[in-house]
């Protein structure tokens, strides 16, 4: 697992499901790189400007390109 240090810009509640908007920095100098995540159950202990660290399998992500929503790729296999 990779952590990922963020700052949750948007939190909508759907359903019995949550999906945050979290703005992320791979380094200090890098632009800031949206993530949604997907959270199946509701999740009422974040706010939005909240700092968090977001861990998650490359493996398991899917890349979209940001301005037409066009899928890029799906994670690879990290090997060490």
């Amino acid at each position: 697992m990779l952590p990922l240090p963020g700052t949750i810009k948007l939190i909508e509640l759907m359903g019995s499901d949550t999906v945050m908007y979290v703005d992320t920095q791979v380094t200090p100098a890098s632009k800031p790189i949206e993530v949604v995540v997907f959270c199946p159950e509701v999740l009422t202990e974040y706010q939005i400007g909240q700092r968090i660290v977001l861990y998650f399998d490359p493996r398991d992500a899917f890349i979209f390109e940001k301005e037409s929503g066009d899928f890029i790729s799906k994670g690879e296999p990290v090997y060490s």
